[in-house]
């Protein structure tokens, strides 16, 4: 029988998750396709069906599946997987769910006009110019097969709405609709683990990506009197080059205070790392780390973004207080504990949005629109 909702994966990363709420919201409907995803790398989506394909060789058989759903949802469309969503009929509801690389920058880099000046001569002075020259030919490439796809999608899905923003300044070519999809819920991600009282300590950053814009963070944390604090940054996955330069930078900036995580680990045990940290700061300029966010507003940890960051609007309108990093230099490091009215009113915030009913009803209002 073939599957009402068709996922088309080009990552396992969130899919045991996805998989589990959409099961719930739609039981016995769903099939995850892997797209040159490595076979049993799917295999932890319990009760749901999977499939494996190689792009080229079993482009008939995706093509197939797609065509013969109600529903295709195509997670983080990657050129890998765009062509599928530009070819899909128009009987199928057809959903781009955005991962932010997708659409944020150009279609030479998905970096551009994200990063600060310290990270941009970082990054650009380790690259060659064939670099560039490969990626102006990547954008000949793939960049009409992009547009092609976002012209066919009926549905572009993140998890804030102020990125349908981003999404349409990117791919005008898009007549769609907006809808959310969450990668993460209260219950199952957000909230697990023990309770305990937050730490002095500082997390700075969710991973190895330029967009991090670590070295600027770096710098302005380099002029605080952190009073023994460490400065908690994560870089077990993404770039491991751009891992070590911010290694390297971050004990020149702040010596023993700085503190790498590379170790890859459960997410209960990071979860109870980031209670020792009271503040976390982040320098990207785009919707990105949001599950550290959003584990930052249930903790009670004090949020300090980049002003153009859509975070900040989705926040600050859910009555969540947000420090700037450009207020830093003025007003220093913010401190002290939130009071129980506040970290209660930040909860009920996060249930609002990210419980897992609210994500049920989320899906539900996808899928029913076919």
């Amino acid at each position: 029988m073939p599957a009402q909702i068709v996922h088309v994966v080009s990552s396992p990363s969130f899919m045991d998750f996805t998989a589990s709420v959409f099961e719930e919201a739609a039981p016995g409907r769903n099939l995850f396709v892997g797209v040159d995803v490595a076979p049993g790398s799917l295999g932890a989506l319990a009760d749901t069906r999977v499939e494996y394909v190689i792009g080229g060789a079993d482009d008939e058989r995706l093509m197939s599946l797609i065509a013969e759903s109600e529903v295709a949802v195509f997670h983080n469309t990657t050129t890998t997987i765009a062509r599928f969503l530009a070819t899909a009929p128009s009987s199928v509801l057809r959903v781009w769910s955005g991962w932010g690389g997708d659409y944020y920058g150009t279609a030479i880099s998905s970096d551009a006009g994200l990063l600060g000046p310290a990270t941009r001569h970082l990054v650009h002075s380790e690259l060659r110019p064939t670099f560039w020259a490969g990626r102006a030919i990547h954008a000949l490439r793939f960049g009409p097969q992009l547009r092609a796809a976002a012209r066919a999608a009926d549905v572009f899905s993140a998890p804030i709405p102020g990125d349908q923003a981003v999404f349409r300044r990117r791919f005008p070519q898009f007549q769609g609709v907006y809808s959310q999809l969450n990668y993460a819920s209260v219950e199952d991600s957000i909230s697990i683990g023990e309770r305990h009282s937050l730490g002095a300590d500082l997390l700075v950053g969710n991973s190895a990506a330029p967009t991090n814009n670590h070295l600027e963070v770096l710098q302005l944390l380099a002029l605080q009197d952190l009073d023994g604090r460490r400065v908690l940054v994560p870089l077990s996955y993404g770039n491991q080059g751009y891992a070590q330069s911010v290694i390297r930078e971050g004990r020149r900036l702040l010596g023993d205070s700085f503190v790498p995580i590379t170790r890859m680990m459960p997410l209960s045990e990071y979860n109870e790392l980031l209670w020792e940290c009271g503040v976390v700061l982040m320098g990207a300029q785009r919707q990105a780390g949001l599950g550290n966010i959003l584990r930052a507003v249930w903790q009670g940890a004090h949020l300090v973004l980049d002003r153009h960051n859509p975070v900040v609007e989705y926040l600050r309108d859910g009555g969540v207080p947000v420090t700037l990093l450009d207020d830093i230099p003025v007003s220093g490091l913010p401190v002290g504990p939130l009071s129980e009215a506040d970290l209660a009113a930040r909860r009920a915030f996060l249930n609002d949005n990210w419980g897992r009913a609210r994500v049920l009803d989320n899906i539900r209002t996808l899928v029913d629109q076919k």
